[in-house]
């Protein structure tokens, strides 16, 4: 991604999945500079690891949550999205990427896990339970309630198909896209 040349990228992640992040199989990251900030939201804040880390909160900021919020509870999610406003300059943006809850989604992750079992193999997603699901509008509160307005809200399919991409497997999620209220 040439964009991100004059760019510092945050990357956090939990720590366990970080570590796998850390040698990306001898690529270089094209960024300006990177800073891992190794946190679990599920027992940590997420302010304080990115103040360690350096991450400047008068400078605007593009974060981007894809696939985390099914691993937070609400109340989590909440205090992620919150830190994430008390650390966004005029200018940032937060893209979202959600899941609604899914018949389809939570059958496929059943089947998957029966075959898993039966096969002897291991798991690797036990240990990162789904906490959460979401709606339009419960996304729209979880972003108000931070302060934050909604400026778009998108299926996954919708923007494959406007990219002409694949859509098989993008029917359970959304993506919302939010800017910081007027002050």
């Amino acid at each position: 991604m040439p964009d991100l040349a004059d760019v510092a990228v945050f990357e956090v992640d939990h720590p366990a999945s970080q570590e796998d992040n850390r040698d990306p199989a001898g690529l270089s990251p094209t960024a300006g500079s990177l800073e891992f900030v190794a946190v679990d939201l599920v027992e940590a804040l997420l302010g304080p690891a990115l103040a360690a880390a350096g991450h400047d909160k008068a400078v605007s900021t593009t974060w981007v949550l894809e696939g985390v919020v099914p691993y937070l509870t609400h109340q989590q999610a909440a205090a992620t999205v919150a830190a994430i406003a008390g650390r966004s300059a005029p200018g940032s943006r937060l893209v979202v990427h959600y899941q609604v809850r899914s018949v389809r989604a939570a059958f496929g992750r059943l089947l998957a896990r029966t075959f898993l079992r039966l096969s002897h193999r291991q798991d690797l997603v036990a240990n990162e339970p789904r906490r959460s699901s979401w709606t339009q509008a419960s996304v729209r509160a979880l972003l108000s309630d931070a302060g934050l307005d909604v400026t778009d809200d998108i299926t996954l399919r919708s923007l494959a198909d406007e990219l002409s991409l694949p859509t098989r497997q993008l029917r359970a999620s959304g993506i919302a896209i939010r800017r910081p209220r007027a002050c």
